[in-house]
């Protein structure tokens, strides 16, 4: 049986029955949404990608994939963390784009918070997912000896990797629906385990690299070039995505203004860290133009130390682990932002109720595990990283602009965290995030233009359902 959600227990009349509406369980401290965040960011991207970018940056890989994007999503985390402290509620990108816009227009608030609220759960969200699980499915095809592809007839319809990712969608799906406590638990053995890879590969890179690389040159690199630096870019700004749907999590944490934003900067925080180290010692053990062609780096920068059967073995394990990790906090948060918006009236009333048993949102979970497994079937990592990418800056774009336009016009508005270093009214960090992601999503369409197509189909068929589900919300 499912019941409506709400944000506070109250009674409802269901014809002559008196029924409590359920809420989401606050279960989440300071601790575990860290936990969180980090299991949001950290994933199989990292295990897959790193040598990708190595080639096209060299010694440099640290600076185009770590810090440079760390500092841009500085920005927009301490925006994120300003609207969480405001609206503490499921929902993260959609409710902030209406509350800060509805300030100018609220028709142009409900439309555009439609429009990009759909973009995020249809395509950011669920290519998000795949590219993450058709990593995982590359390191666990090669721990199994690289199996054939799938074929029907002598047609082949699925490459191994792909229809583990699928499967790999559709098992953390049921662990999402059986309670966010128990994906939270799931999610700590697997950042310890993913993390630990990480670890090794950095003392493996520092204690018995071969390479004495140029930490300050592109060296050797064989892609290394405009576009070369602005993909590796975008990788980092994949790599560092997450901290967006950190606020979804807002209902089921215990005093959700001060926790959110803790989590959304000590993650960043962290992981920073992590993937410079990894980035600084992983061009210490390959030579660059043998990490620009593999889709397993880490398994390939073992094995220069460890004999190649316990390289595969062990980072399979890690990279498998990893894809656990960073898909089933993007399952648990797309599901959570579904129901949070639902519940605000923009989608179908079914999207926003529970199941009373697990007291989880099992349509939307559903609903956000179909998609994602579709996406899957796509199989080009780069392509849906790019993608993916491309939608998400734009999310955050509007994101920013709403902020801005929050600021200048709701100044008596209470706001628990401030984003600091503003010019009179307007907050600078934001204004630079909203700039930077324009540029990255334009030189993506200069690299691939492919990349921009996903979002761009989004948009109409957006606003067609928009004026299909005549929604109208306050």
């Amino acid at each position: 049986m499912n019941v409506s959600l709400s944000k506070k227990k109250e009674e409802v009349k269901v014809g002559k029955l008196v029924t409590k509406k359920v809420e989401l369980k606050r279960t989440l401290g300071t601790g575990l949404s860290t936990v969180f965040a980090i299991g949001l960011i950290l994933g199989a991207t990292i295990y897959v990608m790193v040598g990708s970018a190595a080639g096209a940056t060299g010694g440099l890989t640290w600076l185009f994939l770590c810090v440079g994007p760390a500092i841009l999503y500085l920005f927009i985390g301490l925006t994120y963390a300003e609207f969480a402290s405001m609206y503490p509620r499921a929902g993260s990108a959609y409710i902030y784009v209406h509350e800060g816009l509805s300030t100018r227009s609220t028709r142009v608030a409900n439309f555009l918070s439609f429009i990009f609220l759909f973009a995020g759960l249809f395509v950011a969200v669920p290519l998000s997912a795949a590219v993450v699980a058709l990593g995982s499915g590359h390191y666990l095809n090669a721990a199994l000896g690289g199996l054939p592809p799938i074929a029907i007839g002598g047609v082949t319809i699925m490459q191994p990797y792909t229809l583990i990712a699928v499967l790999l969608v559709l098992l953390l799906s049921l662990l999402n629906w059986l309670g966010i406590k128990e994906s939270a638990v799931a999610m700590v053995v697997a950042t310890i385990i993913e993390v630990a890879g990480l670890l090794t590969i950095v003392a493996l890179g520092f204690g018995s690299g071969p390479i004495n690389p140029d930490y300050f040159s592109t060296t050797g690199a064989p892609n290394a070039s405009l576009l070369g630096f602005v993909g590796t870019f975008a990788i980092g700004y994949f790599l560092y995505t997450g901290f967006e749907l950190i606020p979804s999590l807002a209902e089921e944490a215990k005093q959700p203004e001060k926790t959110v934003p803790r989590a959304i900067l000590l993650s960043l925080g962290l992981i920073t860290l992590v993937y410079a180290l990894v980035s600084l010692a992983i061009v210490r053990l390959v030579p660059l133009s043998v990490l620009a062609t593999t889709n397993t780096p880490m398994i390939v920068a073992a094995g220069v130390v460890l004999t190649a059967a316990t390289a595969t073995l062990l980072f399979a394990f890690y990279g498998i682990f990893a894809g656990l990790n960073t898909v089933l906090a993007t399952l648990v948060t797309g599901s959570r932002i579904m129901y949070g918006v639902a519940s605000e009236g923009a989608l179908p009333p079914k999207l926003g109720k529970v199941g009373e048993s697990r007291r989880t949102p099992t349509n939307a979970i559903v609903l956000v595990m179909i998609v994602s497994a579709i996406f899957c079937l796509f199989e080009q990592v780069q392509l849906v990283l790019n993608a993916a990418a491309v939608t998400i800056c734009w999310i955050d774009f509007i994101v920013c602009i709403s902020l801005i336009y929050s600021r200048r016009r709701e100044t008596k508005l209470k706001r628990p965290f401030r984003v600091p270093a503003s010019a009179g009214r307007v907050p600078i960090p934001t204004v630079l995030a909203a700039i930077s992601v324009v540029v990255l999503s334009t030189l993506l369409l200069i690299d691939n233009w492919i990349s921009w197509v996903p979002f761009l189909i989004s948009l109409p068929i957006a606003a067609v359902v928009y004026k299909t589900l005549g929604r109208r919300h306050k």
